[in-house]
């Protein structure tokens, strides 16, 4: 019976284990002095593609992006935007559609100075049949903009 109970609280443990390194931390930070109450306007800044391989994968998150600012009443312009954002993705080395990392920041077109930034940082599935790229884009977002 005792090692029954062992065993048990062995495999307990390890399944408690497992659940923490599939976890994603979200992070996020902002300039406090900016204030993003009278800008509704933003870019994507220019920024080299990613090699073939994951060019669809910085779609997808750009994509993603634009439906969650889009949702919080912010408009994409190619003309004068207030902001510009710009992404990070840290691929997994050893698998093309695994993510370490995704950031997005924002930055006043006007004076280049970065006003906010959020990540979220651990394994994240960027594959198409998988929600993980769009919810970890969707919860990045849901910080900006600060209150």
């Amino acid at each position: 019976m005792r090692n029954k109970v062992t065993v048990f609280a062995s495999l307990a443990g390890v399944a408690a284990l497992c659940g923490c390194i599939g976890s994603i931390d979200y992070k996020y930070t902002y300039d406090p002095a900016a204030n993003f109450s009278g800008q509704k306007t933003y870019g994507w800044l220019t920024q080299p593609s990613y090699s073939t391989p994951h060019a669809p994968m910085q779609d997808y998150v750009q994509y993603n992006a634009d439906r969650a600012l889009e949702a919080k009443g912010w408009k994409r312009v190619s003309d004068q935007p207030e902001l510009l954002f710009a992404m990070d993705l840290d691929f997994d080395t050893y698998d093309g559609y695994q993510l370490r990392g995704v950031t997005l920041r924002a930055s006043r077109r006007d004076t280049g100075v970065s006003v906010w930034r959020g990540s979220a940082l651990g394994k994240i599935d960027g594959s198409a049949t998988s929600p993980d790229l769009q919810d970890a884009v969707n919860k990045i977002l849901s910080t900006f903009p600060p209150k």
